[in-house]
């Protein structure tokens, strides 16, 4: 039952991030929008098995698409837009989204590590599971990036949804393996 709750705030928080990224104003764009929609694919595959594709493929698909947003949206194109006299666009959530897509991807990575009783699988019996622990850790530094993002700047009611789905995502996601 707890796990079916925590795919539930999982999901949730994927569906208010897809609606906070749509109707954003000062961070909509296609690389955001697809972002979101990516990491709500994988995180319903995950729960549910609905394209069966396995959690590695998750993981390259979601890398490959962190670097290529990265590479879409990097912050050359703002300076080179702060020099002609326009408004340089807020480059923090288009960050945080593609720091959300490697977090996600090396959460997905670590759950397909463990078993149904929760204890991490090994290729080698003498290898040490570290993959978990660090997982975690990024994790809890992404939820607090993301509590400081929503406290330390003035945002929009989108962008502070935004922030704090992606935080309860993360947090249910990392909460899993220790049931």
């Amino acid at each position: 039952m707890t796990i079916e709750l925590l795919h539930g705030v999982m999901l949730a928080g994927a569906g208010v991030n897809a609606c906070c990224a749509v109707v954003s104003r000062r961070s909509h764009n296609a690389v955001m929008i697809v972002s979101t929609l990516l990491m709500a694919a994988a995180m319903l595959d995950a729960s549910f098995g609905l394209l069966g594709m396995a959690p590695l493929v998750w993981t390259g698909l979601l890398l490959a698409w962190a670097m290529a947003s990265g590479a879409l949206l990097r912050p050359e194109r703002g300076r080179e837009i702060a020099i002609q006299g326009k408004t340089r666009p807020d480059t923090t959530l288009h960050l945080f989204h593609t720091l959300g897509l490697v977090v996600l991807a090396a959460q997905l990575t670590a759950h397909s590590m463990t078993d149904a009783r929760g204890t991490a699988e090994s290729a080698h019996e003498h290898a040490l599971p570290i993959l978990p622990l660090v997982v975690a850790g990024a994790g809890l530094l992404f939820i607090g990036y993301a509590l400081v993002l929503v406290l330390g700047a003035r945002r929009t009611r989108g962008e502070r949804g935004t922030l704090l789905s992606m935080g309860a995502m993360t947090l249910a996601m990392g909460w899993m393996p220790l049931l």
